[in-house]
């Protein structure tokens, strides 16, 4: 993954996404270590009241997976870490239950759209 093709994906589902109204700083090959959330794939913080967020993604050549056989997929993960914004109006930080729901639905939305987007069936 280039510099250059990390930002194209990342600006391709800014847009698909209809984040263009946030204010996102996007870090790329972040080391594990140093991530906000430490030793994690990907990370976003936000304050959703300004609409303003951090998004790191790990660098993979430093990442070591949770569970073995599951392969880092960069876009995947990129698009997780946008859900969040998205769905940040439901989230609570306080409420386990509803921060576990809203993690899932983060996952599978991320997973599908991926995927989706990837078997053509969606364009842009």
């Amino acid at each position: 993954m280039t510099e250059e093709r990390a930002n194209d994906l990342f600006q391709k589902w800014v847009r698909i996404l209809r984040l263009g109204d946030w204010d996102i700083r996007f870090h790329w090959r972040v080391h594990p270590a140093e991530m906000a959330e430490k030793d994690s794939a990907g990370c976003s913080s936000y304050n959703w009241v300004c609409k303003q967020a951090v998004i790191e993604i790990a660098d993979p050549a430093k990442y070591k997976m949770d569970m073995a056989g599951f392969e880092f997929d960069y876009e995947q993960i990129l698009v997780h870490e946008l859900m969040h914004l998205k769905m940040s109006l439901v989230d609570d930080p306080d409420d386990r239950m509803i921060g576990a729901v809203v993690h899932q639905l983060v996952d599978d939305l991320a997973k599908s759209l991926v995927a989706a987007m990837r078997e053509n069936a969606v364009s842009v």
